[in-house]
């Protein structure tokens, strides 16, 4: 399904909408140097064929992870830790002993008018700490201090000491 057809305004892509040079590790093969995309309404990884002539969606359970530009990309999966976000491809921020990770996801909305249904492109972004097993979904300045309660005083310390506002 092309979107194109579909949208008064936005895109459904990670980044500006165009395709970027990265690279994917499917099915435990890295392949490097691929024109993509990281369809952000459909959470999957898509490529063109070897001319161009159409785009092709990846199997998702078989992307390990992605990179587009300088971006990591990384699949969660399905597991027994109820803490872990749901299925599907994270932007890694940061990895260490503690890993800070991203979702973007967009969405089709639609609007009716007389001229007919017209498809706008809306997108909420979600992040999670990643300590050791467990995921921590840190939305607002009191789910990150929940997160980092052993260090709580330090933590509050530094966001005060650098005026930094957990909502930007």
């Amino acid at each position: 399904m092309e979107y194109s057809y579909m949208l008064s305004e936005g895109h459904p892509f990670f980044g500006d909408g165009k395709m970027h040079k990265g690279t994917a590790l499917y099915n435990g093969v890295l392949y490097e140097d691929l024109q993509l995309w990281h369809d952000l309404v459909k959470d999957q990884l898509v490529i063109t064929s070897p001319f161009g002539a159409y785009k092709i969606y990846l199997i998702s359970t078989q992307v390990d992870s992605f990179t587009i530009g300088e971006h990591i990309f990384i699949g969660v999966r399905d597991s027994l830790n109820p803490s872990a976000p749901r299925n599907g491809f994270y932007e890694q921020l940061y990895k260490g002993r503690i890993s800070l990770l991203k979702k973007n996801k967009k969405y089709i909305r639609e609007d009716l008018q007389l001229s007919g249904v017209r498809g706008f492109i809306d997108s909420s972004l979600f992040y999670y700490v990643k300590k050791g097993d467990t995921y921590y979904s840190v939305g607002n300045k009191k789910a990150l201090l929940h997160a980092f309660k052993d260090r709580n005083k330090d933590l509050v310390k530094f966001i005060r000491q650098n005026k930094l506002s957990i909502r930007r």
